[in-house]
């Protein structure tokens, strides 16, 4: 036994905003079709992507400065970040 839920009057969700995709370039060595799939269905889903690829050596700071300049360029679109691979962030707790 199972359950099926459709939403037949729900509201059609056509944009969530923007999301910044940041790719381990390490990480993303022969995986351009699984990449690029993930930013299709991303886009499917109604996001609009925006993609940095960083190197694991990078410093946090540089990544976080990526971010924040995607943000501080359209504050009330961009909605959310997704870290692929063993991008460089900083410990908060440090």
């Amino acid at each position: 036994m199972g359950y099926i839920y459709a939403g037949i009057n729900a509201p059609l969700i056509e944009s969530r905003g923007k999301l910044i995709l940041i790719v381990a370039s390490e990480s993303a060595i022969g995986l351009d079709n699984e990449l690029a799939r993930l930013q299709s269905d991303l886009t499917g889903d109604g996001w609009q992507v925006i993609r940095h690829d960083v190197s694991s050596n990078d410093t946090p700071a540089s990544v976080r400065s990526l971010i924040i300049a995607d943000y501080n360029a359209d504050p009330a679109n961009v909605n959310a970040a997704f870290l692929f691979g063993h991008v460089p962030i900083s410990n908060p707790a440090r």
